[in-house]
């Protein structure tokens, strides 16, 4: 079993393997599980075992097989940034200026041309008149021998064929060089608006319906926060604003076009069999907030109303499977456990979208 650190919260543990910095969410049972193998027992036994004393409808061998995964992953070598690049494109870039989403101004230069559209529509509202040379931070992402080749501040960070994950990694460490003295517990996948007693963060993956409510509330007064990229600071904990147009899938366009008249000439992005475009919103917050609650919304058409308080364990899952990055040190995650465990969340399903901006209109009141 490698060296693990767990900190448990309610039903769910976060792990975290000393060797690699690799994290994990997992269950009370999970957690049994891993320690058997860590001690040599049979993965299928011991899924079996808790099976039958859980409710017996788990499949034994695909939870096992899940569960190895998970350890394989906490007991594999740190992974390390690859040391050199191939050499580099030729030509300009497809995109190279320079952007400020938080308190200081960072050069993106990036070569492919797919890519560099779909960064420059998601961060096209913190676009700067600067002259890019005079900057000194810099992320550049290229692409070579079928990888795109991202660096920070000239050091190589990630290689990979995938673009949503160079688009993601992108995005986060644009986030994270505009605040250079910061420092940080997470990175969420989710949204933040902000009402009087301070911040909803709208959490949840992809097609839940968060965007779309996200929209409906910016349409009825609340700040934008942030949309996707949701850092949250270490010591206060506060939700830090990120000026990145807000994403609005094809399916939510006719719905809030009247709020936001731009988004009918907004250039439609293509990812992952999805048309996406997106808008800046009239009003940002101005600056950090305190998050006030999490909420999971879902969206179901004909959906009666329904706010249901979710144990910080259950939060803790669901924002897992949100995906985003957690800061791996021991004292941020012992930190990020703790505020977590004092966050109110909620699970709120709907199928009138009035209905649900109310509800978290309530949730934001000074006397919630």
């Amino acid at each position: 079993m490698p060296a693990i650190e767990s900190f448990p919260l309610g039903d769910m543990t976060l792990l975290r393997a000393t060797a690699s910095g690799a994290v994990a969410v997992v269950d009370r049972r999970a957690w049994d599980i891993l320690e058997g193998l860590g001690d040599g027992r049979g993965g299928v036994e011991l899924a079996r075992r808790h099976a039958k004393t859980a409710s017996g409808t788990d499949d034994a061998s695909l939870r096992a097989a899940a569960i190895r995964r998970v350890w394989l992953g906490l007991a594999a070598p740190p992974v390390h940034a690859p040391t050199a690049f191939p050499a580099a494109n030729a030509g300009a870039p497809a995109l190279d200026a320079v952007f400020c989403p938080g308190e200081q101004p960072v050069r993106l230069r990036v070569w492919p041309q797919g890519l560099a559209r779909i960064l420059a529509a998601v961060t096209a509202p913190c676009r700067c008149a600067i002259d890019p040379s005079s900057v000194a931070t810099e992320i550049t992402v290229q692409r070579v021998r079928g990888r795109y080749w991202l660096s920070a501040g000239g050091a190589p960070c990630l290689a990979t064929r995938e673009p949503m994950l160079a688009r993601s990694e992108v995005l986060r460490r644009l986030v994270l060089a505009s605040h250079p003295e910061r420092r940080w517990l997470a990175v969420l996948h989710a949204a933040g608006v902000a009402g009087p007693g301070g911040a909803a963060l709208l959490c949840g993956s992809s097609g839940a319906g968060k965007s779309t409510l996200t929209g409906m509330l910016l349409a009825h007064g609340f700040p934008l926060i942030t949309d996707d990229y949701a850092p949250i600071e270490a010591g206060t904990r506060a939700l830090w604003p990120v000026r990145f147009g807000l994403s609005v899938k094809d399916g939510s366009w006719p719905l809030l076009q009247p709020a936001f008249p731009a988004l009918a000439r907004a250039p439609v992005i293509r990812t992952r069999q999805r048309r996406q475009r997106y808008v800046a919103p009239q009003k940002w917050a101005a600056g950090p907030v305190p998050v006030r609650c999490l909420v999971f919304p879902l969206y179901g058409a004909g959906e009666p109303l329904a706010l249901i308080r979710l144990d910080p364990g259950e939060a803790l899952a669901l924002l897992a499977r949100s995906g985003g990055w957690y800061e791996s040190s021991s004292e941020r995650l012992r930190e990020l456990t703790e505020w977590l465990g004092a966050l109110p969340a909620y699970a709120l399903s709907y199928g009138d979208g009035e209905a649900a901006v109310r509800a978290v209109g309530r949730l934001l009141a000074v006397d919630a």
